[in-house]
């Protein structure tokens, strides 16, 4: 971090061993997309790394082995209690992160989904950005 960035401008790197090859240390995120935006970024064809709510499963989750799962806090058909208890259905041992540009008390959701699925390591991130939406 140089002089002039502020603290919440770094973003920390992902470490690994010296001379080890940083590609085997890089996180695995699985994003649940919301079906019903068509502005999020499309998926490449057959990217398996973005999946729907239905796709999060015991099987889809052994093959894709993810570290950390992100999804909108509220979607058009779910939000992060849905995943939260299909996370902890399946036994997921990673980190959930719910994204939202805006809540009014981000501890309040915490410790809700926390009661609801004591053992999943959930968080939310507010990014302050507004979405834009297509014109017609």
């Amino acid at each position: 971090m140089n002089d002039t960035s502020k603290p919440e401008d770094h973003v920390a790197e992902t470490t690994g061993t010296p001379g080890e090859d940083n590609a085997s240390a890089a996180l695995r995120i699985v994003t649940v997309r919301d079906p019903s935006r068509e502005a999020m970024v499309q998926p490449a064809s057959g990217d398996p790394m973005i999946i729907e709510l239905p796709d999060l499963n015991a099987e889809t989750f052994a093959r894709l082995q993810p570290d950390v799962v992100l999804s909108p806090l509220v979607a058009g058909g779910f939000d992060c209690f849905d995943v939260a208890m299909a996370l902890s259905h399946i036994g997921f041992g990673g980190a959930y992160r719910a994204v939202v540009s805006f809540v009014p008390d981000p501890a309040l959701v915490k410790r809700e989904v926390t009661a609801c699925c004591p053992g999943l390591d959930f968080d939310i991130v507010i990014t302050g950005v507004q979405p834009t939406s297509k014109a017609s």
